[in-house]
């Protein structure tokens, strides 16, 4: 009877275990198809508009980080208005701010190259965002969001970007 309850336990256990490993794997994902306008900040005034067009999936993970693939257009920035360029965030667990890559007929490109930094905040449902150009100019849908990204995060060129002082203030809901 020992050898019985024993044998069950471990079955259990990896029955557990390959269901755990299924839901690892099953993504649930969310169309998304928006344009959100914002605003440019430079030297922390306004100095223009632009809007953002996104078009692709977000997609959630159990176990793994939130992720965004699509188009990612940015109106005033001349290099994300490319056709075929894919653009992908991904929401980063262990930190609060985003990081976001991109990618054009297979090849990946540094955000830089593109003309933004290549670490932004964005909120789950990707409303509320701001991101730094590597002209230091900061494109935001509100105050909230400028202001965290002017106080913690800055390019220093060269595919470099500091963050400083974060401790969970980076959070846009």
């Amino acid at each position: 009877m020992n050898g019985i309850s024993k044998a069950k336990i471990i079955i259990g256990i990896i029955a557990v275990l390959a269901a755990l490993w299924i839901i690892d794997r099953i993504p649930f994902s969310q169309k998304i198809d928006q344009t959100i306008n914002a605003d440019i900040y430079k030297d922390g005034a306004v100095i223009g508009e632009t809007s953002v067009y996104m078009n692709g999936s977000k997609t959630r993970y159990i176990f793994r980080e939130d992720s965004f693939v699509g188009e990612f257009r940015i109106s005033s920035v001349k290099q994300t208005n490319i056709d075929d360029l894919q653009t992908e965030i991904r929401w980063r667990k262990d930190v609060n701010f985003q990081r976001i890559s991109h990618f054009y007929k297979g090849d990946f490109s540094p955000s830089d190259e593109r003309e933004i930094a290549y670490h932004m905040l964005i909120s789950k449902n990707m409303k509320d965002f701001a991101i730094l150009t590597t002209e230091q100019e900061i494109i935001a849908t509100s105050e909230k969001a400028y202001r965290l990204c002017a106080d913690h995060l800055s390019y220093e060129g060269d595919r470099k970007m500091a963050v400083s002082d974060i401790d969970g203030k980076l959070t846009l809901k």
